[in-house]
């Protein structure tokens, strides 16, 4: 590489960045190789700041299909041709064929943009990161034989945003949005939706400013702010859109009627859900009032079978009771008796012992009458007399004996 080229490209990298001169021979000296190494991609890059500092002839580099058309073209050229050059290290031929792998080789394309994307490749940095992050933010179009983080697709993102990639500038804004691989920025998002804006193609400027214009006024994905609005209106008229204010105005009153629209809904949606949950707490009172009305009829049933047995066991009790107490007023009773009979015996006893004693000493009054008796008489009549005495005394003992006897029996 001649070093005098070398030099005048590091001088020009040296020049005021506001000098749309110097940034266009920059983007010349990246685009044909003069003074350093071929990057399409950077190219495109110095033109667009040469572009927006009003150069013309930059600015009719960016209104060609692409910058690469004014490189070695890829277009028309066999896959495996691509393969050739993309192994060799051609990172335009790496981007290219990853786009023919994406839509059914999704892997071997992932691996080529990560080929390109290390060489500095802006689009091929876009499309690996758009790889990387969910489906719902990209349109389905992340691929699944890996899960790499979401803060390697954000430094993919931001690298292509230093290459001036708008596509890239929009998805890191929804990063920051979203809060994928980094914080949720709203500023920083703000920043990057306006970078998308500022490296869109001249074609694609008036739009992408239009679609500024409405954000800043919707105030969904940033901070509401009908100034910028209207500043962004302006510039789209500027940039061509000679229709910008009235497009503005038609797509705020459709954004405003869908608004209203899903408020609507939304609001249906929770009288729905509402109704919903009375009717599912009107159902549970029910399930409640029924379970409740279960469980009182359960004890209900279980007092009252509670209450029989009680009054079972206390009839039981009851009537082990009248046993018990007519048992003992029988042996009460017939301990009564029993003192009775011992205390009629007991005195009876005493009675016949006394009369026993009476009549002994009766019949010992009556001998010794009946012996003075006889000795008065004399002994003529001494044998009948004892004979008289005998019988006598052998009645009384006879008596005695009797009275003992029946004594005994009653005892």
């Amino acid at each position: 590489m001649d070093e005098n080229r070398e030099e005048r490209f590091y001088d020009l990298l040296e020049a005021d960045e506001n000098d749309a001169e110097a940034q266009y021979q920059i983007g010349l000296c990246y685009l044909n190789g003069d003074g350093t190494d071929k990057d399409t991609q950077k190219a495109e890059t110095y033109f667009r700041r040469a572009s927006e500092l009003g150069h013309a002839a930059a600015a009719e580099m960016l209104g060609k299909d692409s910058i690469a058309d004014q490189s070695p073209n890829t277009e028309n050229v066999s896959l495996p041709e691509l393969c050739l050059r993309a192994e060799k290290g051609d990172a335009d031929a790496q981007y290219a064929a990853a786009m023919q792998f994406l839509e059914n080789n999704r892997s071997e394309a992932q691996r080529y943009l990560r080929m390109a994307a290390e060489q500095g490749h802006a689009m091929a940095c876009y499309q690996l990161a758009r790889t990387m992050l969910p489906d719902t933010l990209d349109y389905g179009c992340a691929v699944h034989e890996e899960q790499p983080t979401y803060q390697e697709a954000v430094t993919l993102l931001k690298n292509a945003v230093d290459c001036s990639c708008a596509p890239a500038a929009e998805m890191l804004a929804q990063c920051y949005l979203y809060g994928l691989g980094v914080a949720h920025d709203r500023e920083q998002a703000e920043k990057n939706f306006e970078r998308a804006v500022r490296f869109s193609t001249p074609e694609q400027a008036a739009e992408q400013m239009l679609q500024l214009a409405l954000r800043y006024a919707e105030g969904e994905d940033i901070d509401k702010s009908l100034g910028k609005a209207f500043s962004w209106v302006r510039k789209a008229e500027q940039a061509g859109m000679t229709d910008a204010r009235a497009q503005f105005d038609e797509r705020l009153a459709q954004y405003e009627q869908k608004k209203k629209e899903r408020a609507e809904q939304e609001r249906r949606q929770a009288e729905t859900h509402a109704e919903w949950q009375r009717q599912q707490a009107q159902l549970a009172a029910e399930q409640r009032r029924h379970q409740e009305a279960i469980a009182a009829e359960e004890q209900k049933q279980q007092a009252a079978a509670e209450a029989e047995q009680r009054k079972r066991r206390e009839e039981e009790t009851k009537q082990r009771q009248e046993e018990i107490d007519a048992a003992a007023k029988k042996l009460h009773s017939e301990r009564q008796k029993q003192q009775i009979r011992d205390t009629f015996y007991r005195y009876l006893d005493r009675v016949l012992e006394i009369l026993g004693q009476i009549a002994g000493g009766i019949c010992k009054v009556l001998m010794f009458i009946f012996g003075g008796i006889f000795s008065l008489i004399g002994s003529k009549d001494k044998d009948e007399s004892s004979c008289g005495c005998i019988l006598l005394f052998i009645v009384v003992a006879l008596i005695w004996y009797a009275g003992s006897q029946v004594l005994h029996i009653f005892s």
